[in-house]
């Protein structure tokens, strides 16, 4: 069925099994949707609707990438929301389990592995202790020794039973190491070490550029491209040029702005991560909903931080934070604009992948069917929806439609021969300003449950 090495071997059977099998990988995302949608609604009423699973389902940037760019991460998706939805019903081993499963087959799910990791430890392996270390007067702690005697089903002597942190910390190092015995072990009988290298320099490619030959709209698009604009402007030259190709050992060496490296990547987003922390671990806000909520919102802003500020990011990984945040436009007018947002701005930067001129008319519909459909959505959700949205973030959305006009008009000019990565460049650096006005968004909206996490604890 498939020849391997033959760039120009083409079988029908090939076609119609990979067609066919990207097609039926939507099923266990639909019955994922399903899952967590039931327990939301039935347990604090309707905050989730059959809308809001369109929105996945019928997503342009999943359709592009999946559909036509042939991948499978409905099927990815499927397995993290179901992760999600255990998580949120307390069955934390089942949730950890289905997470190192996603994580092994595909690296990038390590965005999401903080939140995971401070949640289930927070709530599964410290939560009670935490609560019974610090209730300082005699007839609080009283009342949180009564909430663990429930839990152990036996009475807490004054001393707390540490006993229970270390066997549940065991449970969860043994599904995460079990998991990953499981995918490496054929790589442990042949030449593991070398295998093992070849494994992290793919999954890690730190001997590669910034920046991917398709720069993906983050914060170092801009970087690179303010980089160029700075040399011509005040004349400098370099052998830069338009980086990078995306080679191994093709590394970026800015001119004017500073030269990035690895570890500044890493540093940043790391320093980004710190305030989602702080809101993981933190006691439990006044509404016990709203800890599930800030659960699906950290794992959005914890992808979107590390989209904007990683090590040679690729353009379909905006898919990380902008397919979670759809679980949260139903909840508030501030969660469906940021994803009504990110979800037009992510399908409009992954345009570059598929140049056809059917293709061209096949996205170019797709996309103005979805923000129409996503808009009157939202609206019949949140009746301020249309005034919530901001006069400049309107006309950034409606400029979308004669910026793309000039770039097809670019490409047939006699120009483009000479120029061909400009209209790429564009999408991606006008793409980076909407990706990061989200990230800013969501960057604040973390920072302000400091605020209401305080407030609640000096009421008390």
């Amino acid at each position: 069925m498939l020849v391997l090495g033959n760039h120009d071997y083409v079988s029908t059977g090939t076609i119609i099994f990979q067609r066919l099998s990207v097609l039926l990988m939507d099923i266990p995302l639909y019955l994922s949707i399903i899952h967590l949608k039931r327990y939301l609604n039935g347990k604090y009423g309707q905050i989730f609707t059959r809308g809001d699973m369109a929105l996945i389902l019928l997503n342009p940037g999943l359709i592009l990438v999946d559909n036509m760019h042939f991948q499978y991460n409905s099927l990815m998706f499927s397995i993290l929301i179901f992760s999600i939805s255990f998580a949120i019903r307390k069955k934390y081993l089942i949730s950890l389990f289905l997470f190192c499963v996603v994580l092994n087959l595909k690296h990038i799910y390590l965005y999401y592995g903080i939140c995971f990791a401070f949640y289930i430890l927070k709530n599964y392996v410290f939560d009670n202790a935490i609560h019974f270390l610090q209730d300082r007067n005699k007839d609080e702690r009283g009342q949180a020794e009564e909430e663990i005697s429930l839990i152990l089903e036996s009475r807490v002597p004054q001393v707390f039973q540490w006993n229970l942190i270390f066997i549940r910390i065991f449970k969860l190092i043994m599904i995460t190491l079990s998991v990953f015995f499981i995918s490496f072990y054929p790589f442990l009988r042949n030449g593991f070490q070398t295998q093992l290298k070849a494994i992290f320099s793919r999954l890690f490619p730190f001997g590669r550029g910034l920046t991917h030959s398709y720069w993906a709209p983050n914060y170092w698009a801009i970087h690179n491209f303010l980089d160029k604009v700075l040399q011509i402007l005040l004349g400098r030259t370099g052998n830069t040029g338009f980086k990078t190709r995306g080679v191994v050992g093709d590394l970026d060496m800015h001119i004017v702005l500073p030269t990035i490296t690895p570890l500044t990547t890493a540093v940043i987003t790391l320093l980004t991560l710190i305030p989602l922390i702080k809101v993981l671990i933190d006691t439990k806000s006044p509404n016990f909903l709203q800890t599930k909520i800030t659960f699906i919102e950290s794992i959005s802003y914890a992808a979107l931080s590390s989209f904007m500020f990683g090590w040679h990011v690729h353009e379909k990984a905006i898919l990380m934070a902008s397919i979670p945040l759809c679980l949260l436009a139903s909840h508030s007018t501030f969660h469906a604009k940021i994803s009504f947002f990110l979800n037009i701005i992510g399908a409009f930067s992954l345009f570059p992948l598929l140049f056809t001129f059917t293709e061209n008319v096949i996205k170019v519909c797709m996309l103005l069917t979805f923000a129409l459909f996503s808009y009157r959505h939202m609206k019949s959700l949140h009746l301020n929806f249309s005034s919530y949205i901001l006069w400049y973030e309107k006309l950034y959305l409606i400029l979308l439609i004669p910026f793309y006009i000039a770039i097809i008009l670019f490409r047939n000019s006699p120009i483009y021969e000479k120029l061909p990565f400009f209209p790429l460049l564009f999408i991606s650096v006008y793409s980076a300003a909407g990706v990061g006005y989200v990230w800013l968004s969501l960057f604040f909206k973390i920072v302000s449950h400091f605020i209401n996490f305080d407030s609640s604890k000096k009421d008390k």
